[in-house]
C-alpha cells in the first residue's frame, strides 16, 4: 500500500522503470488503478461523518505546463479543494478542477451530504463559498466565519522563488449562525495544503515532477488523501 502511495506522490519518470523492471504502461496503469480504488474506498467510507469543526480551502498547482506557457487546452492550472473535519484531521471531501463557482458548490454540496449535525465552518474570503455553504448547509446547520487575509506585495526575489508573501492583517466576518470567533481559523487546512506540498512532489512550485494530465493529477490525489484518512485520528461516523 505503501509503494501506491508513493506513486501518487511523484509524477512517473523513467526512474521508476528501472527501478520496477516493468514497463511505463504497467506503472502508469498501477497508478490509475490504485487511484481509482482510493476515490471508491473514500466515497464508500466518508459517510455519516459528525465534524463539529470543517475548514475549506483550495491550493494551486498545473498539469503539464504553466498556463502562460502553453496552447493546449489540458495543461494548465488546476486547483484542489478540499474540507477538512479540524478535530479529526480526516479529509471529509476533495476535488480537483479548475476554481470556479461550479467546482466550489461541487465540494460544498459532497462535504454536506457526508456530515451531519451543526458545524462550525470556516473557509477564506473566496465569495462562492458564502452563496455554497448557505444553500447546502442552511442556517440550521451552519456556524461560518470567513477569515480573510491580506498579504504584504512580495518583493522582487519572493516572487523569483515563489516566496510566500507575510499577512498584513486577519479579518473575520460572521456570515451565518453564531460561530466561535475566538477560534475561527482556516489554520488546519492550510496546513493540510503545507503537508501535500512537502509530501507530494507534483504540487511543489518550482519542480519537473509536476503532472502531466488531470487524470493522473487527481489520482494522486486520491492516494494522498487516502493516506491521510488512514491516519487521521478517530472520527465518528453513523451507519
Amino acid at each position: 500500500s505503501e509503494t501506491c502511495v508513493g506513486l501518487g506522490q511523484v509524477s512517473i519518470n523513467s526512474g521508476h522503470f528501472h527501478a520496477t523492471g516493468v514497463a511505463k504502461t504497467t506503472v502508469l496503469r498501477l497508478l490509475a488503478e490504485a487511484g481509482e480504488f482510493a476515490a471508491f474506498y473514500h466515497d464508500f467510507m466518508v459517510k455519516g461523518v459528525r465534524a463539529p469543526r470543517q475548514e475549506f480551502d483550495e491550493q494551486w498547482s498545473f498539469v503539464g505546463a504553466h498556463k502562460n506557457r502553453t496552447t493546449n487546452p489540458e495543461f494548465g492550472d488546476v486547483w484542489t479543494f478540499v474540507c477538512l473535519a479540524t478535530e479529526s484531521k480526516l479529509v471529509i471531501s476533495y476535488l480537483c478542477g479548475e476554481r470556479s463557482r461550479d467546482n466550489t458548490y461541487a465540494i460544498v454540496e459532497d462535504a454536506a451530504a457526508r456530515t451531519h449535525g451543526i458545524t462550525d465552518i470556516c473557509t477564506d474570503g473566496w465569495s462562492a463559498y458564502r452563496e455554497a455553504i448557505s444553500l447546502y448547509y442552511t442556517w440550521k446547520r451552519a456556524n461560518y466565519t470567513q477569515v480573510i487575509k491580506e498579504y504584504d506585495n512580495a518583493d522582487k526575489e519572493s516572487m523569483r522563488r515563489y516566496g510566500p508573501a507575510k499577512v498584513r492583517s486577519i479579518s473575520k466576518i460572521k456570515v451565518l449562525g453564531t460561530p466561535d470567533m475566538d477560534v475561527a481559523t482556516t489554520s488546519y487546512v492550510e496546513n493540510l495544503n503545507l503537508h501535500t506540498r512537502q509530501k507530494c512532489r507534483r504540487f511543489a512550485r518550482l519542480t519537473n515532477q509536476h503532472s502531466k494530465s488531470a487524470a493522473n493529477h487527481t489520482h494522486a490525489v486520491a492516494l494522498h488523501c487516502l493516506r491521510s484518512q488512514l491516519h487521521a485520528h478517530s472520527f465518528d461516523i453513523d451507519r
